[in-house]
């Protein structure tokens, strides 16, 4: 908070007690749960939109935030609450920014470190297939870089191709003899004369009322 305001300006909170004590700044905190308050979307409107729109992106987009990537979240909506009323320049704008910007990984989204590398390229390795970690080693001595991100260039440039793998064990037992399957397509029955019709329908009408035919 100091950081983002000037010394000597107001600040309106409520009474939260982590407000306590903030100094050179002219504090005026209100108990909202006061019985004369009016309520908070009220007294403090617009930070109340804010935060509100804030919550209903992160429940509906990411059913919640995670600690580890408050930063992230954070960064979009403010990318997003600023453009809200120019979507055209907010696309123009994103497009422009992926075009410029280099990709972004997961773990630059996480924050790792090169120790958690360390600790966990072991792991890494191990799931990786033979052929795949062959061409990312010598796509890491070749370009001087590291084999982390050598196997992230390669998993962008090979299309992966997944093979049909036959069952070890039919799906459906094996047939009897005289149980094969009839391929004949479903016939409807032939479709009765029109006295049977209305012999039918006779039955179900009342004694004084008449067939109209068509």
């Amino acid at each position: 908070m100091l950081a983002n305001t000037a010394v000597g300006c107001t600040l309106h909170t409520d009474a939260n007690r982590s407000y306590n004590g903030i100094p050179e700044r002219n504090h005026q905190p209100r108990n909202l749960s006061g019985e004369n308050e009016l309520p908070a979307h009220i007294t403090f409107e617009r930070i109340h939109r804010v935060f509100s729109n804030l919550k209903r992106w992160a429940l509906g987009t990411f059913h919640g935030f995670r600690e580890k990537h408050m930063d992230a979240y954070l960064n979009e909506f403010v990318f997003r609450w600023n453009r809200r009323r120019s979507f055209q320049s907010a696309m123009d704008r994103l497009l422009g920014v992926g075009q410029v910007l280099p990709r972004t990984t997961y773990r630059d989204i996480v924050g790792d470190t090169s120790e958690w590398r360390s600790e966990h390229q072991d792991q890494i390795l191990k799931m990786v297939s033979p052929d795949r970690l062959k061409m990312a080693k010598e796509l890491a001595s070749r370009d001087r870089i590291d084999i982390l991100d050598a196997l992230d260039q390669i998993g962008q440039r090979c299309d992966v191709i997944y093979e049909r793998r036959n069952p070890t064990r039919p799906a459906l037992p094996p047939r009897r003899q005289g149980e094969e399957r009839s391929t004949a397509r479903y016939r409807h029955p032939p479709r009765p004369p029109r006295g049977e019709i209305e012999a039918g329908f006779l039955r179900h009408m009342r004694p004084a009322s008449a067939v109209v035919p068509s």
